[in-house]
């Protein structure tokens, strides 16, 4: 929007809350799109094996049917993808300090042309994060840096079932037309992928703790509060086993701030 003032033009930025509702509505016109596309998909390729299968009159054309469930999985990463996006971009005006998260939460509740039941499911995937002042705005950053990394886990927890998955259906397939060997190498090969990315998993979130404990030394922040801002963010899409030892490892961590203070000269004599 501009704005003519003694003959200059000059630009004036919509408000924070404006540009969180045009936000908000851009991510369920995506959402709505790819569930529709989803839906189609899912038809298309059941009809298809189904037809198939009839015609072929053989019942081993119905293994294709195991792609369907790769379908949903693809579908939900994407649609965690958009969710993190509109999550990213609503915690960045929350880090500046130019919204409250449940004042936003309660006018795009107001607001009729988004459709309420996807709306509160998005309000949900917001952090739990205290009103005011109470986080200091040192604290903020390395907060957002934190949910991020847990929503890309998320993300990519998913493409790794997905990925999980197919293997296991090939090596099915496999050992069905060919031999028993891509059976057994892929029941050996899935376990050891799940472990090598819950390990992977687990050095991200620890890396990210620390340098929010880093953080949070120098603002002086206590342990409790700590332990409760970090409990309060999003884990959807997250082992709960990570998230607990993630606080584990928080609050075993030693804080300068709260380390008993060292006798001063005076005392020592």
């Amino acid at each position: 929007m501009t704005r003519g003032v003694a003959g200059f033009t000059t630009t004036v930025a919509p408000p924070p809350y404006a540009m969180a509702i045009e936000a908000t509505r851009k991510a369920l016109t995506q959402r709505s799109a790819q569930y529709r596309w989803l839906v189609i998909y899912f038809s298309l390729g059941s009809m298809t094996c189904l037809t198939s299968t009839l015609l072929a009159d053989d019942w081993r054309v119905l293994l294709l049917l195991l792609w369907l469930p790769v379908l949903v999985l693809i579908f939900d990463a994407l649609d965690i993808r958009t969710i993190q996006r509109w999550r990213i971009d609503i915690i960045f005006f929350w880090v500046q300090g130019d919204l409250v998260l449940p004042m936003l939460a309660q006018t795009l509740r107001q607001v009729p042309a988004l459709p309420p039941q996807t709306l509160e499911g998005m309000l949900v995937s917001l952090p739990g994060w205290p009103s005011g002042s109470c986080i200091p705005m040192a604290v903020r950053e390395p907060l957002c840096r934190l949910q991020t990394q847990v929503a890309s886990i998320a993300v990519r927890r998913m493409w790794v079932r997905a990925a999980l998955w197919l293997l296991s259906w090939s090596s099915v397939c496999a050992a069905w037309v060919w031999h028993m060997a891509p059976l057994l190498g892929g029941l050996l090969a899935v376990p050891l992928i799940n472990g090598g990315w819950r390990l992977t998993e687990r050095r991200l979130l620890r890396r990210q703790v620390m340098a929010l404990v880093q953080v949070m030394d120098e603002a002086g922040v206590t342990r409790t509060n700590l332990v409760t801002w970090v409990e309060a963010v999003c884990w959807d899409g997250v082992l709960a086993s990570l998230k607990l030892s993630c606080l584990a490892d928080l609050a075993s961590r030693p804080i300068k701030s709260m380390s008993p203070a060292r006798p001063t000269t005076d005392q020592n004599r």
